[in-house]
């Protein structure tokens, strides 16, 4: 008997709904006692053939608070699985309870006394369960229209459990809660409670007066004894919040909603309103964006806020009934929130006109800014040939970067990329720097032999690979040397001239010294009685160019009168009005 009896309740269980099968209402009460008195082995093994998760049963505590204004305090609390398996427990002064339901099989259907009035919850899991008013309506109603039981719901709970399967899917419920938290919403705010923050299920409370159980106080549920009319009312204000007439036939699909229009649109906010058919049995609406659930409502209007400005959203909707059956979705409509559209939420592009320029042992690293980029990581390596994955980073680099710490005569490569909040763009062309120690100083080999000079009078300084180059060189008057190398000598160091501008920045030359130039009429560092080509000079002074070279001084054949070997990349040098018999002769300079 007992085989057949576990093999009758398999090909049973196999149709229960609440597990994609179902158990027959029709199940005598005594195959049912059997069934309860499986152990937890046998059920695992039935829903493993059935293909069925055998690891869903409850593993923890369930608690909550019982109440109807006041605290249901001292009350039996009885539990029961999807199997028919009961648990028992008791509230405390304060109408909380607490209890161990490892081994129950979710959903699980909740009954508390008050008096002489018994509130049903419904548990999906464990943790918190509350038991009261509002949470005894939503299962009154549920059965009401899937099962056309709602007063006799106590005597099915009690005796015949197996008539109220299967429990409610956990989506229904959700719906449903929606709906009645919507109608009850001014009760809620004057109790301090906001839109969307509470649970009724499954939100702790307290049965102290205040919160969401002073809610409870000021709600008033009443209607008829078989729940086919509730009325819900506002107990301050007197004032209707809904009527609520669940159908005896839940299970039939109500018409669709149609007519979506667009009430009101502002940059942020979506008011949508629709029409509806003569349906019977509509527990309420549920509006989607996108594709995706947003809300379930129990008028045909619903405010969608916190939107973006200039965006598009589309728009359906569907009814349910108080079974959760629901109906097609209706036409969509799509709407655009008024404003500029935001920027595209992307990651920057690559930056450009990339320049790597070498220093002594550096390489500063320059690139246009990005729009959108808020910093830049830098990745250089020592072949052309780098990725992000092979060059070394350096984050959170801004306009300009400089590396140090380089070789001199190695080249190093680098590139970037511009980062947001959304990502990091591709890399940039990648550029290449050889640093080098730069100019040294300069060496300068003189002949200079007594008599016939060329003397330039006027003089325009050359150019070097596009960087300007003046260099002079200063001696003693009456020095003869015969044509052998001049020792005595003071140079000036690459980018000083001498003749031109008053600079601030000066080199000193000694009295006695006499240089090529014409009289100035303002000087820095030069002492009256200098000389050049035997006439009195009173102004004369140095200052540094723009730029350094290295450099030489040739020496130039004075037979040539005037004729200059000017060695240099390119550039010009003005020699005119030219004066024999000069002490000094004049050397060119180039580029060494």
């Amino acid at each position: 008997m007992k085989k057949t009896g576990i093999l009758f309740f398999s090909l049973l269980f196999f149709n229960h709904p609440a597990f994609a099968l179902g158990l027959h209402l029709g199940m005598a009460v005594a195959v049912r006692s059997q069934v309860n008195e499986l152990d937890k082995k046998a059920v695992e093994k039935i829903l493993a053939n059935a293909g069925l998760p055998g690891n869903l049963f409850a593993s923890g505590w369930l608690s909550g608070t019982a109440a109807r204004g006041a605290a249901i305090a001292s009350a039996p609390v009885v539990i029961k699985d999807s199997f028919g398996t009961r648990k028992n427990a008791v509230t405390d002064a304060q109408g909380e309870y607490s209890i161990d339901i490892t081994g129950l099989y979710p959903p699980l259907l909740l009954n508390a006394a008050g008096g002489t009035t018994m509130y049903f919850s419904i548990a999906f899991s464990t943790g918190v369960c509350n038991i009261h008013p509002v949470t005894d309506l939503v299962l009154r109603a549920y059965f009401k229209s899937s099962m056309n039981i709602s007063s006799n719901l106590d005597s099915a709970f009690s005796d015949n459990f197996i008539s109220l399967l299967p429990l409610p899917p956990e989506e229904t419920i959700n719906s449903l809660k929606g709906v009645i938290t919507q109608q009850a919403a001014p009760v809620l705010a004057r109790a301090g409670i906001a839109d969307g923050s509470f649970d009724i299920i499954s939100s702790a409370f307290d049965a102290d007066g205040t919160g969401f159980d002073q809610a409870i106080e000021e709600l008033g549920i009443t209607g008829t004894t078989d729940y086919s009319r509730v009325i819900v009312t506002d107990l301050i204000t007197g004032i209707v919040l809904s009527t609520i007439t669940p159908s005896s036939d839940g299970s039939v699909s109500p018409d669709a909603p149609f007519g979506l229009t667009a009430a009101e649109v502002s940059s942020n906010s979506i008011s949508i309103a629709w029409l509806v058919s003569g349906s019977s049995g509509i527990a309420g609406y549920t509006v989607f964006r996108d594709g995706a659930l947003r809300a379930s409502v129990s008028e045909t209007t619903f405010k969608d806020t916190g939107l973006t400005q200039g965006t598009q959203y589309t728009y359906t909707v569907s009814a349910f009934t108080w079974t959760g059956t629901n109906s097609a979705q209706s036409d969509s409509l799509s709407v655009t929130t008024s404003g500029t559209p935001p920027p595209p939420q992307t990651a920057p592009s690559a930056p450009s006109s990339v320049s790597f320029s070498a220093g002594n042992a550096s390489a500063s690293l320059s690139w246009a800014s990005v729009s959108g980029a808020s910093t830049y990581n830098i990745y250089w390596s020592n072949s052309p040939a780098m990725t992000k994955t092979t060059g070394t980073k350096i984050t959170s680099a801004t306009s300009t970067y400089t590396l140090n710490g380089l070789t001199n005569g190695a080249t190093y490569y680098a590139a970037v990329t511009a980062v947001n909040s959304y990502g990091e763009s591709p890399l940039s062309s990648v550029a290449g720097a050889c640093p080098s120690a730069g100019a040294v100083p300069f060496h300068v080999d003189i002949n200079i032999t007594r008599g016939t000079a060329i003397f330039p009078n006027k003089y325009t300084s050359w150019h070097t690979g596009g960087t300007a180059t003046s260099c002079y060189f200063a001696y003693p008057d009456g020095w003869t040397v015969g044509g052998s190398e001049l020792t005595n000598w003071v140079p000036l160091p690459p980018g000083w001239t001498v003749g031109g501008a008053a600079m601030t920045n000066y080199l000193p030359i000694p009295p006695g010294w006499t240089f090529a130039g014409a009289a100035m009429t303002n000087y820095v560092g030069v002492a009256p009685g200098w000389h050049v080509g035997g006439a009195a000079m009173t102004n004369y002074y140095a200052y540094p160019d723009d730029s350094l070279t290295t450099l030489e001084i040739r020496y130039e054949d004075p037979n040539w009168l005037g004729m200059f070997q000017v060695l240099q990349q390119n550039g010009t040098l003005s020699d005119d009005e030219l004066a024999n018999l000069i002490i000094a002769y004049y050397y060119t300079l180039h580029q060494k």
